[in-house]
């Protein structure tokens, strides 16, 4: 109820884009973090490049003049919204700066659009070519039928039945990648498994979205209610039952594939998940981005994980953040330009 009434205070009805727009793709980045400005000024440049048809929104918070022109110059519309803090109890996600992640609760603004469609992105994903504009129309409504020809977007059926049986829905979708039941929620969402062996977790770097003011004003409550400073689990509780499987080259992640190698060609999205950047100013990240020393970090993750393709996606995405210096802030500037006088082979 408090909750409830803090939305009504602040005025969080729809919200307005600066010009008549139905479907769009939206991100969002807040607390002034120039790390996050950086990644979404390289999100906004492949997005123009592959996908220029597809209105772009870039929701954000705690930003000022200078920075606003900058989402303007690369192709964003720019719309500011209010910051939606962490709960007091929030506690810290795979990160060791309990603060570090509660900007990402702004993401819930995407559902206050008055839109009809919204694809919303994670700020930290690289383009590779065009397609992502085909989640504009991806189905929604969760009904599979018990054959191959019903797994969604084309999906092979599994070799084994046994964890959608676990997960009480028809075999026609392979485990970890849409083994859900049919929905009654108002609202629904469209995601990818958050790793290949996932049964629950969706992963939150791109949602395919109606908006809707209920499930804006759920989400806020659940996160509260949580407690939690990520926003991936708020995601997976409110719309536990409610997700439809979208495809998996949409959101294919860097260092843990969650596709064969050999399809790699399809994958249009890479997801430069995790703690440290791409735009954060480290230069042994740097170095092993380009060489690729440091791409599989686990022996766990050695398991499944395509070595050389995770290789090839870190040195494109330095490669367009080298073409993109004009519009970074100083100091990413100035630390690239003293890596590359380092003597760094490229």
């Amino acid at each position: 109820l408090i909750v409830a009434r803090v939305i009504v205070c602040l005025g969080l009805g729809w919200l307005q884009p600066p010009w008549p727009v139905e479907r769009a793709f939206v991100s969002y980045i807040g607390g002034g973090k120039q790390e996050y400005l950086d990644l979404a000024i390289v999100l906004g440049l492949s997005l123009r490049n592959h996908s220029p048809q597809v209105p772009r929104l870039l929701l954000y918070s705690e930003f000022v003049g200078s920075d606003v022109e900058k989402m303007t110059a690369v192709g964003w519309a720019p719309m500011g919204v209010h910051s939606l803090a962490a709960p007091p109890e929030a506690r810290t996600v795979g990160e060791e700066d309990g603060n570090q992640l509660t900007h990402v609760f702004g993401k819930f603004h995407a559902w206050r659009l008055n839109i009809t469609r919204a694809v919303l992105l994670d700020v930290d994903l690289l383009i590779l070519q065009s397609g992502l504009e085909s989640l504009l129309d991806a189905p929604l409504l969760l009904s599979y039928q018990n054959t191959t020809e019903a797994c969604p977007w084309g999906f092979r059926a599994p070799s084994s039945h046994r964890d959608c049986a676990k997960a009480q829905a028809p075999p026609a979708c392979a485990p970890g990648i849409g083994c859900v039941r049919a929905s009654r929620k108002p609202y629904q969402v469209g995601m990818v498994k958050d790793c290949p062996r996932c049964l629950s977790n969706w992963n939150s770097g791109v949602i395919v979205l109606r908006p809707s003011l209920r499930a804006f004003e759920k989400l806020v409550k659940t996160a509260h209610r949580l407690g939690m400073v990520g926003d991936q689990h708020t995601f997976n509780r409110v719309f536990h039952g409610a997700v439809a499987p979208v495809p998996f080259w949409s959101n294919v992640f860097v260092d843990e594939p969650n596709i064969a190698c050999e399809r790699e060609t399809e994958v249009v999205a890479v997801h430069f998940s995790g703690p440290v950047k791409p735009t954060s100013i480290n230069s042994r990240y740097w170095k092993a981005m380009l060489t690729g020393d440091s791409v599989v970090t686990s022996e766990e993750r050695k398991q499944y994980a395509c070595r050389e393709t995770s290789r090839s996606w870190y040195q494109l995405y330095f490669s367009v953040l080298l073409q993109s210096r004009s519009w970074l802030s100083p100091m990413l500037r100035e630390a690239l330009s003293r890596f590359l006088d380092s003597g760094v082979e490229l």
